[in-house]
């Protein structure tokens, strides 16, 4: 040690000074950290309580948060009910506290009160709910009431999709606020699909009607929005459940009251035996679309396997109403749908309407002015020469008339499609069965418009080989893509439609066939895919066919594999090319080829580049890159439910990572050695 260090002293006022730092009584609290202080000191944490409501399991009360100074709901155990019951209420405080969304209330605190009864904390929302709003005589427009029925549906399609029902889902439990909040709650009748079932506490107490309108007991719910299930107690009770709950709150929204109403046994009576009646035919003076009364009656089917299968495909109902666009439920015609063509495409509709008429016009002129000539013609014989000359330029004009129309006839099958080909490249993925439907239908009458007309024949050989048609694609020799010919003729024999569907190993089949040509079928075989998974129901996953389709687009299998652990929804993947694409330029959706499975893991082994913005995906939970040497994180990924990535040990994107992440939950990132 140098004679400089050696000559220091330390300063004993330093010292002296940390001592009193360090010293903990309330008047150094109160100059260093006096919010710490009061926190610490704070004797009872929720203060001015004021009762909000009742139901049949809890009082919530409107609560101040000494600790966190802000106002809260207070759910407490009402005051008659027993020990049976608390199973129950911490179930519900769970249940909800297991759930992030933001049209989900939201749990802030659980605990005990000194009486050691239980309560817990939760966000605290105006005081107005869909049914206050629906009774209040304030009109509201349909298409706002739509976008809150939106809303309810986003956070039921979360909950079905972490395993959770509400089973009791009316206007009530749907809070709303004047600046569009859009909450659901009340979950003291919910249920964990997958977890223990806390419903078995209840098979001591008999069915009672609470003052919040819910029966508690053995049957559970709400008269009017039960579904047969609820009151037929051997039946099981699922996402179904709540959808047929969805159903009966649309009705109220559309009609101002639930499907049935009257005593328990009348509403009993209704539900299970007589089916929810068409709201065209009992309001008629309401003027409800048809479009919507399919809905309804679709989603409050008596059988479950009759409704809707998920929460998204109402979601998706509505949004095609409102977006001009007829409902699967409805079944809607030919006419229905140039409706409905015609309303989203009014100029161009008017414009044609008006040629036809002015042609119809000129159509009557002409066969009167014709008519006229020849009673001239019999009754002055003396003028039959100039009559004769007469109708000959008459003939002239018809004969350019017929020219014409028959330019009109071949405009109007382009016009239809260049309509089918604006509608392929909208909706294939988000409506991909309603859309070759209607693309279908279209592209007929086109052709009767005008058999040779060109571009309707090409749209035709796409979407036969979009279903898989290769039979009819083989006919069309005018009108082809040289790939989607060539990998036609590897399979004369198919022949799917609408249908008939191929089955997984025919599906994977042509993916494989497909690889030489990647390059130029990039685009339809995305659009083929998504096709055939939204008309092909899976037997045992669509891990395999993802496999096909990812080795497809990465250089076939010789390049790449895919393993996938069932259980866990674990995916391992490898590659040796230059560049792992999820994403591939030529993709048209714009989404990740991993969205059509479940994945939970995703690990990456490659030497290859690899986009970190192409791997979002709803379900992911974690990335392992710890054999990925060649990420590129350059862009921003929302991946709502990853906690974890793990990376090599040293790696040089852990701060970039951190960045370009988005999640719902903190994220973790670990590094570990190669």
């Amino acid at each position: 040690m140098s004679e400089k260090y050696k000559q220091y002293k330390p300063d004993p006022r330093l010292s002296q000074m940390f001592d009193q730092a360090a010293r903990r009584d309330d008047e150094v609290l109160e100059l260093i950290c006096p919010s710490f202080l009061a926190w610490e000191k704070c004797a009872v944490r929720y203060e001015q309580q004021e009762l909000l409501g009742r139901g049949g399991l809890k009082e919530v009360f409107r609560a101040y948060d000494c600790k966190m100074k802000r106002w809260v709901a207070l759910a407490k155990l009402r005051e008659d009910r027993g020990l049976q019951y608390y199973e129950l209420f911490v179930h519900e405080a769970q249940l909800i506290g297991s759930m992030s969304h933001p049209n989900i209330i939201k749990v802030y605190d659980a605990d005990t009160e000194a009486s050691g009864r239980p309560f817990f904390s939760m966000t605290l929302k105006g005081e107005s709910n869909l049914a206050n709003l629906l009774q209040s005589g304030e009109v509201l427009s349909r298409s706002s009431l739509l976008d809150i029925f939106l809303k309810v549906c986003d956070a039921m399609a979360y909950a079905h999709s972490v395993g959770v029902v509400h089973l009791d889902l009316k206007p009530e439990n749907i809070q709303c606020d004047q600046f569009g909040e859009v909450v659901v709650c009340d979950w003291g009748l919910g249920r964990c699909l997958t977890c223990g079932d806390p419903e078995a506490n209840l098979d001591s107490l008999s069915a009672r009607f609470e003052e919040n309108g819910t029966l508690f007991g053995r049957v559970q719910g709400t008269l009017g929005y039960m579904a047969p299930e609820q009151i037929q107690q051997d039946l099981a009770k699922n996402e179904r459940t709540d959808i047929y709950a969805l159903g009966c709150v649309l009705h109220t929204i559309l009609c101002g009251e639930p499907p049935f109403q009257g005593t328990v046994d009348e509403v009993f009576d209704g539900t299970v035996c007589r089916g929810v009646e068409s709201l065209c035919t009992r309001f008629p003076e309401r003027r409800i679309p048809e479009s919507l009364d399919a809905v309804v009656l679709k989603a409050t089917r008596r059988d479950p396997n009759a409704r809707y299968a998920s929460v998204l495909q109402i979601q998706q109902e509505i949004r095609s109403y409102l977006g001009g666009f007829s409902t699967d439920a409805e079944d809607s015609g030919f006419f229905k749908e140039a409706a409905l063509f015609i309303g989203r495409n009014k100029v161009s509709s008017s414009i044609t309407l008006a040629a036809f008429l002015l042609l119809t016009v000129l159509s009557v002129l002409f066969i009167q002015r014709l008519g006229q000539q020849r009673l001239v013609a019999e009754e002055e014989r003396k003028h039959a020469q100039a009559l004769r000359t007469e109708v000959t330029v008459l003939s002239e004009d018809y004969k350019a008339f017929s020219e014409k129309s028959e330019i009109v006839r071949r405009e109007l099958a382009e016009e239809l499609t260049v309509a089918v080909s604006k509608l392929i490249r909208s909706s294939m993925f988000s409506r991909p069965v309603p859309t070759v439907a209607q693309a279908s239908q279209m592209l007929e009458v086109a052709l009767q418009l005008d058999p040779e007309c060109a571009p309707a024949r090409k749209e035709r050989f796409k979407l036969n080989f979009l279903m898989l048609n290769f039979k009819e694609v083989i006919k069309e020799t005018d009108y082809f893509h040289e790939a989607s010919l060539k990998l036609a003729n590897a399979f004369p024999d198919y022949e799917f439609g609408p249908e008939s569907r191929p089955t997984s190993e025919q599906m994977i089949a042509v993916l494989h066939a497909a690889e030489p040509m990647h390059r130029k079928l990039a685009g339809p075989m995305e659009q083929l895919y998504a096709y055939y998974c939204a008309r092909s129901k899976p037997q045992s996953g669509r891990a395999s066919e993802v496999e096909a389709l990812l080795a497809f687009y990465n250089g076939g299998n010789d390049h790449f594999s895919m393993t996938v652990e069932k259980r866990s929804n674990a995916v391992h993947i490898h590659c040796d090319q230059e560049a792992l694409h999820f994403l591939p330029k030529k993709v048209q959706s714009g989404h990740n080829l991993l969205r059509f499975i479940p994945i939970r893991d995703l690990k990456i082994t490659t030497t290859g580049k690899v986009l970190l913005a192409e791997l979002s995906h709803p379900s992911l939970t974690s990335f392992d890159f710890s054999e990925c040497p060649n990420l590129v994180v350059d862009r921003t990924v929302y991946t709502p439910r990853l906690s974890k990535v793990v990376v090599p040990r040293g790696s040089r994107l852990v701060s970039s990572l951190k960045k370009h992440i988005q999640s719902d939950v903190d994220v973790a990132i670990i590094e570990v050695d190669r």
